[in-house]
């Protein structure tokens, strides 16, 4: 059976289930007045929220720690769910299809320092407060189509 995918720019790729991923994924939310914290992916440019994959072992939560902390040296305290969506996407490098639960919380900042540069991981170039305003209303900042539902969702 087909499956039609979508990544960061909203290109459609269409593939085979069989080559389908299974994949839960949760994001932290940080917010603040109407600004919101964002992390900047150096691969694409792409602002988005904190977070990445969870782990078999690891609960929703946990994951969620885990990633915030790689991705933008802050500990967090998850409060809320804000959020869940589903989403079909792809990614190039290495090509894999995925059929993936996104789960986003409000957190609060418990620990760390906000910087801006590189993370040993490679995966963010730290973070950064953005209007929310901005965030939505112009073309000049690239922002996933799932980041923006979940923006206007939420404070809309």
């Amino acid at each position: 059976m087909d499956i039609h995918f979508f990544d960061q720019e909203d290109k459609e790729m269409v593939a085979d289930s069989k080559v389908t991923e299974f994949r839960v994924s949760v994001y932290g939310i940080i917010r603040d007045g109407n600004r919101v914290m964002m992390q900047i992916n150096p691969k694409n440019n792409f602002v988005g929220f904190a977070g990445g994959g969870v782990e078999k072992h690891e609960t929703l939560e946990q994951a969620l720690k885990r990633e915030f902390k790689e991705e933008t040296v802050l500990d967090d305290q998850p409060l809320e769910l804000a959020n869940v969506k589903q989403s079909f996407f792809w990614h190039t490098d290495p090509i894999t299809y995925c059929n993936s639960v996104l789960v986003f919380y409000h957190v609060e900042k418990i620990g760390g320092s906000e910087i801006e540069g590189m993370n040993e991981e490679g995966d963010s170039v730290g973070v950064k407060w953005y209007e929310i305003d901005e965030l939505l209303h112009t073309d000049k900042i690239k922002i996933e189509s799932f980041t923006r539902e979940v923006l206007e969702k939420i404070w809309i």
